[in-house]
């Protein structure tokens, strides 16, 4: 009771005193066995600024000093009862010498390179940038993809804990297409079903006159479904090439990386000639081919959701007037998530063939004249559908990871 008492009018007197040592910028103070608790508390009410002690700032305080400026006075007891201090952002921290030190060994900056693997240095820049401190600095090294960053110890320790979880290889899929002509009639029977995706923004083609041979039309429209037969892929095209009702005309694979967009082209390039506008003859080449563009997005639990974009482009017939030809170009877009090694297919795009044949009587079809009765030609017409098996795979680090 009686040291709250004191407490008080020493604070009284102190504060009315203060107002003359804002003009004079001194202060007297005279404090017996006093807390050093009560004694911040009268100095943070001198200075008006804040003052706060660790656990371990403990003393009981006799000092008399007088006519001094406050800072003086306050480093005075400081130091006589083995204390210290730190302003920081304006605050001012009491504390034990070896607090001091340990104190500000974790605020000195220091200087840590980061090597980056397998992102991009530049990129995790603004990454980890709302990580420095107010005095923190970071320094992009191109050649060597590095981040060079001077901060405090804290801020270096949580800036590395999160390139470590950033700076991982990107995993990468491998996109098996097969892009494969089949009998028509043995196409119902594949085991596809046509009915799990539905293309959005399907798009026909345009026709451009050109002068070029003939060459056999696609007619139909792009559609989409899932091979869900039990043989695997392979061993089907495989059973349908022996027995002549499937031609292989191409099997492009490419691999490429996680979010990032791959072109499979399959097909041929036909010479146009054409004029300037000096009458001059050009020859430019128009693409009569197969583009699929596949984009995959590998999920947590190992789907890959692929944005599969085909665009079929085919000679459709004779321009009006005898200008030419029509090529035209039947694209489709959708977006279909898939099982690791479960495969795609694109169809709907119909051939027609032209066959042309003879039949005859051996030997009496080589008489003069008569020899005609004895042979015939027949011309028989084929249809088949032009289909793209789209098989992904997910490549582990260690090679090609098996389907599921």
């Amino acid at each position: 009771m009686r040291n709250k008492i004191i407490y008080i009018l020493l604070t009284l007197f102190l504060l009315a005193g203060n107002v003359a040592s804002q003009n004079a910028g001194r202060v007297s103070v005279d404090f017996q066995n006093a807390d050093i608790s009560l004694v911040l508390k009268t100095f943070s009410d001198i200075s008006g600024k804040n003052i706060v002690a660790t656990k371990n700032v403990k003393a009981k305080v006799t000092v008399t000093l007088k006519n001094l400026p406050w800072q003086q006075a306050f480093q005075t007891i400081l130091d006589m009862y083995g204390l210290t201090y730190i302003e920081d952002n304006g605050i001012i921290k009491v504390m034990t010498v070896e607090e001091s030190k340990r104190f500000r060994e974790t605020r000195q900056p220091q200087t840590h390179i980061f090597q980056i693997k397998y992102a991009k240095a530049d990129e995790l820049q603004g990454v980890v940038s709302p990580l420095l401190s107010s005095s923190g600095k970071i320094v992009v090294d191109k050649r060597t993809n590095s981040l060079v960053i001077t901060d405090v110890p804290s801020a270096i320790r949580e800036i590395d804990s999160l390139i470590q979880q950033l700076d991982t290889p990107t995993p990468q899929v491998l996109i098996q297409a097969r892009v494969v002509e089949i009998n028509h009639s043995v196409a119902k029977a594949l085991g596809i079903d046509w009915s799990a995706i539905h293309p959005d923004n399907p798009a026909t083609g345009l026709p451009f006159n050109v002068k070029v041979p003939l060459g056999t039309a696609a007619t139909g429209s792009i559609r989409f479904g899932k091979f869900i037969a039990g043989m695997g892929i392979d061993a089907t095209i495989d059973m349908l090439e022996s027995e002549s009702k499937a031609n292989v005309l191409s099997q492009p694979s490419i691999i490429v990386a996680d979010n990032q967009q791959a072109e499979i082209l399959s097909g041929k390039q036909i010479p146009i000639i054409t004029r300037d506008m000096a009458g001059n003859q050009v020859i430019q080449f128009y693409n009569v081919a197969l583009r699929l563009t596949v984009t995959p997005h590998i999920s947590p639990d190992s789907t890959i959701t692929l944005e599969l974009n085909p665009e079929v482009s085919d000679i459709a017939g004779e321009a009006p007037g005898g200008a030419g030809v029509m090529i035209s170009t039947q694209q489709a877009k959708t977006q279909l998530t898939v099982k690791n090694g479960e495969t795609v297919v694109i169809g709907g795009i119909m051939r027609s063939h032209k066959k042309e044949g003879e039949s005859r009587v051996p030997f009496f079809s080589r008489i003069p004249l008569i020899g005609m009765l004895f042979k015939s030609r027949r011309e028989d017409s084929e249809k088949s559908e032009l289909m793209i098996f789209v098989t992904p795979r997910i490549i582990s680090y260690a090679g090609v990871s098996s389907s599921e």
